[in-house]
């Protein structure tokens, strides 16, 4: 977290701290004023009814100003964490464009998992989502994906013997290489869109 973060929640935790304890101080003072105004006061008497006014008054401010105290916070909190998801998502946009120019510069590319269709003791066949947004048929050598991933692989395009498919892109090989160099969180894929 930044300084400025810092001090905004110690700033809304004070304030918080302070309209709890007028509340509960006054709940106090209200529970104080009745049991004494029952003691002092005969049945029906008027310093009973007085103290009981009073009390009555004193919860009923107390009461006010914790609920106004929490009415106001709401639009602050609310424009925090509006805030906090625009900075989330910009960091994970932020993510993606590194790890994508990462990859080109290595002779790599980033794919996500859409669908997973076969998976068998020796890898597992999907269909994957490209950078630039075109589906394609992979086999996956020795690796076993999630559907959402977002992987950093490499491989090379052949012609698919079960799909009779011409593209469809095999990652790592059947010596037991997985292609796979690592992954990026889903999140940072679709803030990049």
């Amino acid at each position: 977290m930044t300084e400025q973060q810092l001090e905004d929640r110690a700033h809304w935790e004070k304030v918080g701290a302070v309209s709890t304890r007028i509340f509960w101080s006054a709940g106090g003072a209200w529970a104080a004023l009745t049991l004494w105004g029952l003691q002092i006061g005969g049945p029906g008497g008027a310093v009973r009814e007085a103290i009981a006014a009073v009390a009555l008054f004193v919860a009923g401010m107390a009461a006010a100003a914790w609920l106004s105290t929490w009415v106001l916070l709401l639009p602050a909190r609310r424009l925090k964490r509006a805030e906090q998801r625009r900075q989330h998502v910009a960091h994970m946009a932020a993510i993606f464009r590194d790890a994508a120019a990462s990859a080109r510069a290595n002779g790599l590319r980033l794919v996500r998992i859409r669908t997973i269709y076969q998976v068998a003791q020796r890898g597992t066949k999907c269909l994957v989502e490209n950078e630039d947004g075109s589906i394609q048929d992979v086999w996956f050598w020795f690796y076993f994906p999630h559907i959402g991933q977002v992987l950093v692989v490499d491989g090379g395009t052949g012609y698919g013997q079960h799909t009779h498919r011409d593209g469809v892109l095999y990652i790592g090989s059947h010596s037991g290489q997985h292609g796979v160099h690592g992954q990026i969180p889903p999140q940072a894929w679709l803030a990049a869109r």
